[in-house]
């Protein structure tokens, strides 16, 4: 009897959580790994945002009157904006912008 009550605790104890913990490693490894890669990708854009060239006078301004154009768009015609695609060029932005407009009366 002894024995038995030996063996049971021994499983429980010390054979069952090792067991259990080498089935699941392998899918917490991929948990891992998936985190992992998701950490690195956004240490790669802040790096690269890190190196990107501060933004001049005449960009920040030109900025500040796309934030007003929107507002005022947004306001007089009832339009959000839902998709951005812009870039820096010399004097300014370049790129699309798509606009959603309200069905509110």
């Amino acid at each position: 009897m002894a024995t038995v009550v030996g063996l049971a605790l021994a499983w429980l104890l010390a054979l069952q959580p090792a067991l259990r913990t080498l089935r699941e490693a392998p899918r917490q490894i991929d948990q891992l790994d998936a985190r992992l890669q998701a950490m690195q990708g956004l240490a790669a854009e802040t790096a690269a945002l890190r190196a990107a060239a501060p933004v001049g006078s005449a960009q920040a301004t030109a900025a500040a009157a796309l934030q007003e154009w929107l507002q005022l768009a947004r306001s007089a015609a009832r339009a959000r904006p839902v998709e951005a695609q812009l870039a820096r060029s010399g004097n300014g932005y370049s790129g699309t912008l798509v606009l959603a407009l309200s069905s509110a009366p």
